[in-house]
């Protein structure tokens, strides 16, 4: 068990490289392009709603963009039909710079409970009866290669809210070498 976690942690790495200066609005709209017939198959509505200016951040797109769908797909499965799902990105500030970017992915008429929310990332947790308990275990391995964070809440009243926040890119150090890995 312990090897084949190691070998499924390899994919999910990233390899040490250039990571690109990138708009999170675009990235995310591209991830959306890709999964809105899905959307409309479950008539479940999908809004968009992003920040203006918000800051550049360093990603493997590739990478960023497996982890978007993985999120979205598994919010998709989770939402009934009828259902919305929102995505959101705005900056985030200290003082007067932006820091980063926070994305939220919110949906309508699931919930977490309490006690899963602290599994729901551990490799192999799964609740769906044909799940591998790898997605969302593989979203936090790239959010964190990313030098960022995935969080989750669920409220009956309010749905599912995963939200992400990503530090913004270095102009000094766009396009340089990372070591993450």
């Amino acid at each position: 068990m312990d090897r084949l976690t190691e070998d499924l942690l390899g994919l999910a790495r990233i390899d040490r490289g250039t990571f690109e200066p990138r708009s999170i609005d675009e990235l995310l709209q591209e991830v959306v392009s890709l999964v809105r017939y899905d959307f409309g198959q479950r008539k479940v509505e999908i809004r968009e709603r992003y920040g203006e200016g918000l800051p550049l951040v360093a990603v493997k797109p590739d990478k960023l963009i497996q982890a978007f769908l993985n999120l979205l797909r598994n919010a998709l499965e989770a939402t009934p039909q009828g259902g919305r799902m929102e995505i959101s990105a705005v900056a985030r500030r200290t003082d007067d710079r932006m820091t980063g970017v926070s994305i939220r992915v919110t949906n309508t008429g699931s919930i977490i409970p309490e006690e899963l929310r602290e599994k729901i990332f551990e490799p192999f947790f799964t609740t769906k009866q044909e799940g591998t308990g790898l997605g969302l275990f593989f979203v936090q391995q790239i959010i964190q290669a990313h030098h960022g964070d995935i969080a989750v809440e669920s409220d009956p009243s309010q749905g599912t809210t995963f939200e992400i926040i990503l530090p913004a890119a270095e102009p000094s150090h766009a396009g340089a070498t990372s070591d993450v890995g």
